[in-house]
């Protein structure tokens, strides 16, 4: 009886968390407040605070973790317009990185960028993106960054 209650209990919890979870697969739905989404190898990353700079014309996003230690981060031309881009390391113009802790920086390759929005007089980004990360020197992808959004205003 008891582990037929935990059973039922476990999958209710699942559905209900199954149904929380939101795909943006039209990008008009994406927030337009200041905000920062992603999935780690199936987790929902879980977001602590948002900085953005604006060094050499790129707009540089980097979203952190309560311990600051583990972080997402994208680096973007402050002009950009609205279209598809690749996420790749090695062209240096789009490109990811991931931080799982303090001594491992994986790089992203095989990713895509959508700008949805970039207003360059109020200077606000809105895009969707995903891309695996890798170590800068090897080819093995060793996290998938997926259902990835942010709506942010630049300096």
């Amino acid at each position: 009886m008891r582990r037929s209650i935990h059973v039922i209990a476990i999958f209710i919890c699942f559905i209900f968390i199954a149904s929380c979870q939101k795909k943006f697969e039209n990008p008009s739905e994406v927030p337009a407040t200041d905000t920062f989404k992603v999935v780690v190898n199936g987790i929902s990353f879980p977001v602590y605070s948002i900085s953005v700079t604006n060094v050499s014309n790129n707009v540089n996003l980097v979203a952190r973790d309560v311990s600051g230690f583990r972080r997402v981060s994208l680096t973007i031309p402050a002009n950009i317009a609205p279209g598809t881009y690749p996420l790749d390391f090695l062209g240096m113009t789009y490109f990811g990185n991931y931080n799982p802790d303090t001594s491992t920086s994986l790089v992203s390759d095989n990713g895509t960028l959508v700008i949805i929005e970039n207003n360059l007089i109020v200077k606000r980004m809105r895009a969707i993106f995903d891309f695996n990360a890798r170590y800068i020197s090897g080819s093995t992808t060793f996290a998938q960054l997926s259902d990835g959004y942010f709506s942010i205003k630049y300096p």
